[in-house]
């Protein structure tokens, strides 16, 4: 599938596989999930994590098993998903990666909800630090970023996994503060404003949207709700 490393719109781009048994995307795709199907065939599970989403059942001759995790859509200090919430999630996923099949996490477009999910999955079960978890999921899907409620979530989660010893006795902690990261994200992400890039940024715009149609965003998304 292809990656947009700039989209300056709303649209959000394809579905992202992040790992063998994790693809991370938005909404829209479950429009036309017999086109989802083709382009991940081995994708059986779906977790929706987006708390607006009030409706999200597909027909079941797509023999796709579903659950609903859900973040909600304005996060405080009191309703940021807790270690439980996490835990719920992992499971799911590993009935997939246990079977060989894929997981689909989504939120309503793949960039904040369902990447913190993804993101601390990495964190839990691959035992990669939040830096490098963040890292993989951004190198394939530019799009993603976790809101700010969530990114203070997962720097406490990866204290909390430290104070464990998940990552042996030696571990540290990947960023000191929120500055700390989006230091780090404009190092290893930055965004140019070239003639040249913009030329980009208008191929890629078309791209996405035209791809968004063909999933049923602009006609048929509306049916989710």
């Amino acid at each position: 599938m292809p990656q947009y490393k700039y989209l300056p719109t709303d649209v959000p781009p394809p579905p992202s596989q992040i790992v063998d048994y994790m693809v991370l995307g938005g909404l829209p795709e479950l429009a036309e999930p017999h086109k989802l199907k083709e382009d991940f065939p081995q994708l059986e599970y779906i977790m929706c994590c987006a708390e607006e989403c009030k409706q999200c059942k597909l027909p079941p001759s797509q023999h796709f098993t579903e659950t609903r995790v859900i973040l909600p859509e304005e996060l405080t200090e009191d309703n940021l998903p807790n270690e439980h919430i996490f835990h719920q999630a992992f499971e799911y996923i590993d009935l997939a990666r246990n079977e060989g099949k894929q997981c689909y996490i989504h939120c309503a477009r793949g960039r904040s909800r369902s990447a913190t999910i993804v993101i601390a999955y990495l964190m839990h079960k691959e035992r990669m630090s939040l830096k490098d978890a963040f890292l993989t999921v951004k190198r394939r899907r530019n799009f993603i970023g976790p809101h700010g409620p969530l990114r203070v979530q997962l720097l406490r989660y990866e204290k909390l996994l430290i104070q464990r010893g998940h990552y042996g006795t030696d571990a540290q902690i990947s960023f000191v503060d929120m500055l700390d990261w989006r230091n780090l994200e404009n190092e290893e992400f930055p965004k140019t404003e070239s003639a040249t890039n913009r030329k980009i940024i208008e191929q890629e715009k078309k791209q996405v949207e035209q791809k968004a149609k063909s999933y049923g965003l602009f006609d048929r998304i509306k049916n989710l709700f």
